[in-house]
């Protein structure tokens, strides 16, 4: 009999090699962060919600920097996890508030011009799952519209469907008929209430309505100099070496 000719779809992965160029870029990583350190004078550490590609591609358009976000271990490690490893002098307790969603601003700018953009830093972008609401929408029976809030001196305009997409309303959890080609709702229904915790669906809808609920905020936490050292900038004591160590074995433990 003659052998089945091979699948061109059948891919041999060495994971060896794909571990060692995960290794290679972290190693990259930490080595752009120690040259950013080497040639700039401060570094920021800050906490993010909400984060999107977009907002982040405003922040670094604006901001005269480098930021740096990924892996909170990788970033640690650049910084140095104990006295004996840091890369300068004191940059290991700055690694201790490496914990959750958080990134770091390596830069020259003036620390008054970085605390007045962080603290002024807001945008506006659609849920995503597992978010919770921060507003109860509730659509009456009848034709379906969306009236939005609009911009101050404008008329809100209703937001009104085709009847073609009223499918995906009905497959989206709403009760959806039509009547002469328009969307109708059968009853009265709620997409979410203030506080609940947002499913896939839900998020679908919202975006559909062009209702947004996510509010994206970025928040120094803490800043560190060459000639300074660390400074806390979220109001909370300034890390001694033992708080330190106990929020690096905190984040290994994740």
């Amino acid at each position: 009999d003659l052998p089945m000719p091979k699948s061109k779809r059948e891919t041999l992965v060495t994971l060896a090699k794909a571990t060692r160029k995960g290794k290679e870029r972290k190693q990259q990583i930490i080595e752009e962060i120690r040259s950013e350190i080497d040639d700039h004078n401060s570094l920021y550490v800050f906490h993010y919600e909400n984060m999107r590609n977009s907002f982040l591609k405003d922040a670094r358009s604006a901001l005269n920097g480098r930021i740096f976000m990924g892996k909170n271990k990788v970033m640690m490690v650049a910084l140095g996890r104990s006295a004996e490893e840091e890369h300068a002098a004191g940059l290991h307790t700055v690694a201790a508030h490496l914990t959750g969603d958080c990134g770091l601003f390596i830069t020259d700018m003036p620390k008054e011009d970085v605390q007045k953009y962080f603290r002024e830093f807001r945008r506006q972008g659609f849920a995503k799952e597992g978010q919770k609401a921060t507003q109860t929408i509730r659509l009456p029976a009848g034709p379906l519209q969306i009236v939005n809030e609009a911009a101050e001196g404008e008329v809100p305009a209703p937001i009104k469907f085709a009847g073609t997409m009223e499918p995906l309303f009905r497959s989206l959890g709403l009760p959806t008929t039509l009547k002469s080609g328009e969307i109708h709702l059968t009853r009265e229904h709620v997409v979410c209430r203030v506080g609940d915790t947002l499913t896939a669906e839900q998020c679908k809808l919202l975006k559909q309505f062009h209702i947004m609920m996510a509010d994206m905020r970025m928040t120094l936490r803490c800043a560190w100099t060459k000639e300074g050292g660390f400074e806390s900038l979220d109001g909370s004591a300034v890390a001694g070496e033992e708080e330190a160590e106990e929020k690096i074995v905190a984040e290994d433990d994740e």
